[in-house]
């Protein structure tokens, strides 16, 4: 992650561009384990149209900051001159330089020279550099606060809040281990031998371990990094979709989101907030960062709250969801563990 950074010259992927068409859909998905990253198509304006699989007013934008697990569908209009076009992908993250490209193809003539440097091969203009920035002030980002779901979703007044949990991030004894809450490192090579949670009754569970809610409830989940210079944690809950209310910097002094409304409007959209069922935790620097999230409890059942990096999952920045445990089924005795 840090050092040792092998270039490789593999072969490179070529989308063909349907020349009968005018518009063309891509799914974008990131499998990433650590790092975010910049999406691009050279000389090629994206519009968004779905955010995780939730469908949003398009927004028309040069590139996408896309983190772990997180899923875009875009359209693109084919309307350039025949030629190759870059799609390109760089980390965002400061450790070290990671990127490639693929090709868009208008005449599906590509050939790869596997023994080239990409740049020297894709000669379109790009939208972003090596480290995923975009190369021009008058090019746009995608900016999660402004996309609205189509049709609207948040229900206005604002539902009543049942419950709220805070969450406290940070590092759990070792720089690799990471905790939710009290939450305790999860040892690789001791998962399949340890007894599932689902055998013990919901009110036994370890409550570092667990967030138990009612069905037919709303709860705020609030993320607090108090760690300094803590990276950013991309968050993803199980089973359904939340609201992400608001984020910011400095201590987060308040026990509920209408407190903190309260005290800092600005900071909060209570009337057209992004639905996603990731979400990230803004990196800290100076100051300690937080998120809030807003969720209905509409499927009952046993789920999973986790940081989708993939070595602070598996350190411990893990949590189950037992949502709607009053509408849980009766197992028979006889069918029990």
């Amino acid at each position: 992650m840090f050092n040792v950074c092998t270039p490789s010259h593999g072969s490179r992927a070529v989308v063909t561009a349907p020349l009968d068409k005018t518009w063309f859909a891509l799914d974008l998905i990131s499998t990433a384990g650590i790092d975010t990253f910049a999406f691009s198509v050279d000389e090629h304006p994206m519009w968004v149209y779905a955010v995780d699989g939730h469908y949003i007013e398009p927004m028309k934008v040069d590139a996408l900051t896309i983190a772990n697990g997180d899923r875009y569908s875009v359209f693109i209009r084919i309307d350039k001159e025949k030629g190759n076009y870059g799609m390109r992908v760089a980390s965002i993250a400061a450790t070290q330089i990671i990127g490639t490209t693929a090709i868009l193809s208008y005449n599906g003539e590509y050939s790869h020279d596997r023994f080239k440097n990409s740049t020297e091969i894709v000669t379109s203009t790009p939208y972003i550099d090596l480290r995923g920035a975009l190369v021009s002030r008058d090019l746009t980002l995608f900016n999660e606060s402004l996309q609205r779901s189509f049709p609207p979703q948040f229900p206005q007044p604002p539902p009543k809040v049942d419950q709220t949990v805070i969450l406290n991030m940070g590092t759990s004894g070792k720089t690799y281990t990471w905790a939710l809450n009290s939450t305790h490192p999860f040892p690789l090579d001791s998962g399949e031998a340890a007894s599932p949670m689902l055998y013990e009754a919901p009110a036994l569970s370890n409550s570092s371990l667990t967030v138990t809610t009612k069905n037919n409830t709303w709860v705020d989940l609030i993320f607090i990094t108090h760690q300094l210079f803590a990276p950013p944690h991309t968050m993803h809950k199980h089973s359904n979709k939340a609201f992400v209310l608001g984020y910011g910097d400095g201590v987060f002094n308040w026990t509920t989101v209408a407190d903190a409304a309260a005290a800092m409007p600005q900071n909060f959209n209570l009337v057209t907030p992004p639905y996603r069922d990731g979400f990230v935790v803004p990196a800290s620097k100076q100051k300690p960062t937080w998120l809030a999230v807003r969720y209905h409890v509409v499927n009952p059942g046993a789920f999973m709250l986790h940081c989708h990096i993939q070595n602070h999952m598996s350190g411990g920045m893990a949590m189950t969801i037992l949502d709607g445990i009053d509408e849980w089924p009766e197992v028979p005795e006889d069918c029990r563990n």
